[in-house]
C-alpha cells in the first residue's frame, strides 16, 4: 500500500486528540464512580442512623430535645468518632451535634415533632438530592419515611414539601420540583421510629 505524504502528519494530529478524549472519558468515569460511591455511603449512613435510633429505643414519652440528647449520648458510647460538635452563625454560643456526611457536610439528627419521629437534615448538591430521593422513592413506605422536605441552602429560604405519608407516592415530578436546579439544597427526611 502506497503511503501518502499527509498520512504521517494526519496521525500526529489525530492521535493526540484521541488520547486526550480517552483521558477525559476515563476521568469522567472516575468522578461518576466516586459520586455514586458517596451517594451509596450517604444512603447507608441514613438507614443505619434510623435503624440505630429504632434499636436504642429512646423513650417515647419524653420531650423531643431530651430524646435527641439521649440519642447522641448513646451514639457516642457506640461510635464516638461519628459525632461532631458543630458551631454555626445561626446557633450563637450553643454548639450543635451532628455527623458528617460523605460530602463533608453536617448531617443533623434530631427528634421532631415528637420523640416518635426522627428527622435528619443535611446539605448536598441538587443532583445528589434528586438521586437520593429517587432511591427512597422505590421503597418510601417500607422504610418508614413520614415526610420529605427540601429547601435552598441559603439562610431564610422556605421548605418545600416533597412527600408526606398521606399522599403515599414520591413521584419523579415531586423530586425534580423539590430539589430544583439550585447549586446546594438542604434535604430533610423524617422517619417513624
Amino acid at each position: 500500500m502506497k503511503k501518502t505524504w499527509y498520512s504521517g502528519i494526519l496521525f500526529y494530529f489525530v492521535a493526540p486528540v484521541v488520547m486526550i478524549g480517552a483521558i477525559i472519558a476515563l476521568a469522567l468515569t472516575g468522578f461518576a464512580t466516586y459520586e455514586n460511591y458517596r451517594l451509596g455511603q450517604a444512603t447507608d449512613q441514613i438507614i443505619r442512623i434510623v435503624s440505630l435510633a429504632r434499636d436504642l429505643r429512646v423513650a417515647k414519652d419524653i420531650p423531643s430535645d431530651k430524646a435527641s440528647l439521649i440519642f447522641y449520648e448513646r451514639l457516642r458510647q457506640i461510635s464516638p468518632a461519628e459525632v461532631v460538635e458543630v458551631s454555626s452563625q445561626f446557633l450563637g454560643d450553643r454548639p450543635e451535634q451532628g455527623l458528617l456526611n460523605p460530602w463533608g457536610e453536617v448531617l443533623r439528627v434530631f427528634f421532631y415533632p415528637s420523640a416518635n419521629s426522627l428527622r435528619l437534615e443535611t446539605q448536598l448538591s441538587s443532583a445528589a438530592c434528586r438521586r437520593m430521593l429517587s432511591f427512597y422513592a422505590k421503597d418510601v413506605g417500607s422504610l418508614g419515611v413520614r415526610r420529605i422536605d427540601v429547601r435552598n441552602a441559603d439562610a431564610g429560604s422556605v421548605w418545600r414539601m416533597v412527600y408526606q405519608e398521606q399522599g403515599g407516592i414520591l413521584s419523579p415530578h415531586a423530586i425534580y420540583g423539590g430539589c430544583g436546579d439550585d447549586v446546594q439544597d438542604v434535604l430533610s427526611l423524617t422517619f417513624y421510629l
